[in-house]
């Protein structure tokens, strides 16, 4: 696997970890919305009839949305965590540190110099050699 390919993968991993992010949202608005349309004294308490009908509707399609973003995000969590074993498997720490700053910490190449206390062009050739020596 070139490089190219080692910096779509983290990028990947770091999006579908912002997607996840996203999912485990919408899945506690679910939560919050199942629980209102449940509750018998609440104010969606409703006793029948078409409204009856389309709070039952909506229940069933948050429920389907539901299992579909859980399965999302547990697909979406299995990639961020072979993204950063991978990471974490590498000899130096040095090349740890860069690559998770670039990638889950969203750091640019003058703010990682500035962390790692070297120059912008020592860490643009550290995150080089790191990423030659990423293994997926």
């Amino acid at each position: 696997m070139n490089s190219r390919e080692k910096i779509n993968l983290l990028r990947q991993a770091v999006h579908d970890g912002e997607r996840l992010d996203v999912l485990l949202n919408k899945a506690e608005h679910f939560s919050a919305n199942e629980r209102r349309a449940n509750f018998p004294s609440g104010p969606q308490r409703v006793y029948g009839g078409p409204r009856r009908d389309k709070v039952q509707d909506s229940v069933c399609k948050l429920q389907t949305e539901f299992e579909r973003f859980k399965g999302l995000a547990e697909a979406y969590q299995q990639e961020t965590c072979r993204a950063l074993a991978a990471i974490n498997a590498l000899e130096l720490p040095a090349h740890r540190t860069v690559l998770t700053l670039r990638y889950f910490g969203g750091l640019d190449w003058e703010q990682i110099a500035e962390r790692m206390g070297k120059s912008r062009d020592a860490v643009i050739k550290l995150h080089g050699r790191a990423l030659q020596k990423l293994e997926f």
